[in-house]
């Protein structure tokens, strides 16, 4: 069986190359790359050959999209949905994070015998998940309207798009974002808001790249899914195969500041609970290197999702918590205490983590009140879930 090769840069420089063959794959550092003393391309790599059994490594699996933005790339490359190896020599001189992947020659174009060489096949792609129903586009600001840009061109912002199998979808999103920012500031979470972007009905959900510096220059970004290794498997649910200690073990081993930054993964919990953001999965968080090493990344997606169950149903968190997979109206105020506690967390830290979201609670509500007024749809539904959630907490 023939293999594929990419050429695999870090920051525009090669680092070496990524072989998939029948057996599985490899990443192979170039000579000259590890004689500069360059630096790892992933936070779960060493300087040696990185090989993964049976498939294409979960680094770089984890860096093409789901859903209908990963069905319309296949349709533009004619190649296999399940294809990531393709996809990424196709589309992957523009990928979240500072590493960018492009064909090793012309040989390497995903052709012949390439089906072979996928761990997943022909399977389906999923649309059970916000990500697989969700579509994304990279986009631009030209004329005060954001503009789609070509695949492989750099883009500054992401719009998430309307979605007609989830009404509301971007007026949800903005909505627990602006309270959010209420109650954990602006520096935690992504910029952005809705904005109407060019050949979409309505508006979509515009974030400002996380993975971008102010000047458009790559960062370093991973998440937790990549640096633990989980394979995404063929239906996708890779990512909630994990554990919230998980999370906070990456903070000790990653973090420049860990102390801070378990401080904020807590609030983040809170938070999630309040708004019953239920999907903050192994993708969900990352870390972005910033000046003093890196950081717990800010929060790139929030959507309430108790607005589109039935009433008295709770979705499930999307990793456990004490082994334990638990709904979010099971996720109490003493649970909380307890992981913030196993984290390391003085008992003063916790209690601070809960009282300024606490004090928070009047400038929530007439947030949520007067989206309700202007718009008594979802928003109703909205708001008898977080005040729900906020007497369970608080």
């Amino acid at each position: 069986m023939d293999q594929r090769l990419a050429e695999i840069r870090l920051r525009g420089t090669r680092a070496g190359l990524l072989h998939q063959q029948a057996g599985g794959s490899a990443f192979v550092y170039d000579s000259p790359y590890l004689d500069g003393r360059a630096e790892e391309i992933g936070l779960g790599f060493d300087y040696e050959t990185t090989e993964w059994p049976g498939g294409l490594h979960p680094f770089f699996e984890a860096l093409v999209p789901e859903g209908p933005r990963r069905r319309r790339e296949s349709r533009l490359a004619d190649l296999p949905v399940q294809d990531d190896l393709g996809l990424l020599l196709a589309f992957g001189a523009d990928l979240t994070g500072a590493v960018t992947v492009h064909p090793a020659d012309e040989r390497t174009t995903a052709e012949g015998g390439a089906a072979a060489t996928m761990p997943y096949g022909d399977a389906p792609l999923p649309e059970t998940t916000l990500a697989s129903l969700q579509d994304t586009a990279p986009v631009t600001v030209v004329g005060g309207v954001y503009q789609p840009v070509p695949p492989g061109r750099e883009s500054a912002y992401l719009a998430r798009l309307p979605c007609a199998a989830v009404p509301h979808l971007p007026e949800n999103e903005d909505l627990c974002f602006r309270i959010a920012r209420l109650l954990l500031g602006r520096a935690d979470l992504a910029e952005g808001g809705l904005g109407p972007v060019a050949t979409v009905p309505g508006s979509g959900m515009v974030l400002r790249r996380v993975d971008r510096g102010r000047k458009l220059e790559p960062l370093r970004f991973e998440t937790a899914q990549q640096i633990l290794q989980r394979p995404r498997g063929a239906d996708f649910t890779g990512k909630y195969d994990g554990q919230l200690e998980e999370i906070a073990g990456l903070i000790q081993q990653v973090s420049g500041v860990p102390v801070i930054d378990q401080y904020k993964l807590l609030q983040r919990l809170i938070l999630f609970c309040l708004l019953d953001h239920a999907d903050a999965h192994l993708g969900a968080f990352a870390f972005v290197e910033a000046e003093r090493g890196f950081r717990l990344a800010p929060v790139t997606g929030l959507v309430n999702m108790q607005v589109y169950l039935p009433d008295g149903e709770s979705p499930p968190f999307s990793l456990t918590i004490g082994g334990q997979r638990v709904r979010l109206d099971d996720i109490t105020r003493d649970l909380l205490i307890e992981f913030g506690t196993a984290m390391g967390i003085t008992d003063r830290a916790i209690q601070r983590a809960f009282n300024d979201i606490a004090r928070k609670r009047a400038a929530v509500f007439d947030r949520i009140d007067g989206q309700a007024a202007a718009a008594p749809d979802w928003r109703h539904r909205f708001d008898t879930a977080v005040r729900t959630a906020w007497s369970r907490l608080f």
